[in-house]
């Protein structure tokens, strides 16, 4: 697990990244929560009855609910809390591990920062944390690229 945080100016970028570009649009929506004056829970597993579909897949992607999700936040005051669980795609997914069943980043804004953990799920039971090391350098390298300075706990 990486735990890290950002701050200041990279907040904004960051949430531009996140709310208004499609940078996260392929990551799995898993679940979101935002406090603005009610509380906001969302569950992030697919309906395949509202778009007619035989996709089999299990959540919707970030870029599909993206829209909903920034409707509840926008405004002249900041929400008061915001928590994301997303998870990377399955073609990503393949491509980071061969043992990897799922690769989490949990997203929480809260009193002006943004920290970050990562998480992630085995397909067999090992002891070797290549899979983490693999998501958690891909996580910086991501951050990296994106022009975000993020500070590890």
């Amino acid at each position: 697990m990486l735990a890290f945080y950002c701050e200041g100016e990279d907040i904004n970028k960051f949430m531009n990244f996140l709310l208004t570009d499609n940078t996260f649009d392929r990551f799995q929506f898993r679940s979101g929560e935002i406090m603005t004056r009610a509380r906001f829970t969302i569950d992030g597993r697919y309906n395949r009855d509202y778009d007619n579909s035989t996709d089999e897949r299990p959540y919707c992607l970030w870029g599909e609910i993206r829209h909903n999700f920034f409707d509840l936040i926008k405004g002249k005051k900041l929400p008061a809390y915001i928590k994301l669980v997303l998870a990377l795609d399955e073609k990503s997914l393949s491509r980071l591990h061969e043992n990897a069943q799922a690769a989490f980043i949990n997203i929480i804004f809260e009193k002006n920062r943004v920290n970050f953990t990562t998480g992630t799920a085995q397909k067999n039971f090992s002891m070797d944390k290549s899979l983490d090391a693999a998501w958690e350098d891909m996580i910086k390298q991501y951050f990296s690229h994106l022009g975000i300075c993020i500070h590890i706990q």
